[in-house]
């Protein structure tokens, strides 16, 4: 019995190695895709926390990002502008 639970984990661990390997496969261009996405996020919290200071806040700045949905990355940029200039305002 110990045996056959042996060789059914492993025989597991290696489907699962080969899936991912197979995904990255057949979307080879998602791991740039999703490290563009990363560092316009990064660079858009950093560049609000550095513009309004002690005033950022962390919860109102993802919100004002995810409440647009999905857009590309530029319009995400304008509105984190707008984020950014509407908190100095206010």
């Amino acid at each position: 019995m110990r045996r056959s639970s042996t060789a059914r984990r492993r025989a597991s661990a290696l489907q699962q190695r080969l899936a991912a390997a197979a995904q990255d496969d057949v979307t080879p261009g998602q791991a740039c895709s999703y490290k563009i996405g990363h560092t316009v996020w990064t660079k858009a919290r950093e560049r609000a926390k550095a513009a309004l200071g002690a005033r950022f806040d962390i919860k109102d700045f993802h919100s004002a990002g995810l409440d647009c949905g999905r857009v590309p990355l530029e319009v995400l940029d304008g509105v984190i502008d707008r984020y950014i200039a509407q908190s100095k305002a206010s």
